[in-house]
């Protein structure tokens, strides 16, 4: 069963918990996984600097975190910056529903144990996180 769960923090954005669901268990089900538990808090910038600044040691913003509660398991806390999201949308010239999408992947295929410190494991999950963007996209907006 996969089973997901969003907080809002950040009421800035209308993002719905079942648009979530429909995400994850899409990219669930393209990896073959079919129980997973994650939780999605939606958060702003000053939330997402305490908590980068907190667990990563990093004073600057960031897009998302994803924290896996179980080292083999699809079961993770994962926040998204609304603010951040906001901001790469506009720069990137997409839209904040796609945006959205985008990093919702981004942190399920996290959760999966993708990783993207090294370029070769970035480059993987990135294409493979694009690939589900745009399918998504298509059937989720």
């Amino acid at each position: 069963m996969i089973e997901v769960a969003l907080v809002r923090d950040a009421d800035s954005i209308r993002f719905t918990e079942e648009r979530v669901r429909r995400i994850v268990q899409y990219v669930c089900r393209r990896e073959k996984r079919m129980k997973a538990d994650l939780s999605f808090v939606f958060i702003g910038d000053r939330k997402m600097k305490v908590l980068n600044k907190k667990y990563l040691n990093h004073d600057f913003q960031t897009d998302i975190m994803t924290f896996p509660m179980e080292p083999h398991g699809v079961n993770a806390e994962i926040y998204i910056n609304v603010d951040q999201a906001k901001r790469q949308a506009k720069e990137y010239r997409k839209t904040i529903v796609n945006e959205m999408i985008r990093l919702i992947v981004h942190g399920t295929l996290h959760a999966m144990g993708y990783d993207d410190r090294k370029p070769v494991e970035k480059e993987r999950m990135f294409a493979r996180q694009e690939r589900y963007v745009a399918k998504i996209s298509l059937i989720v907006q």
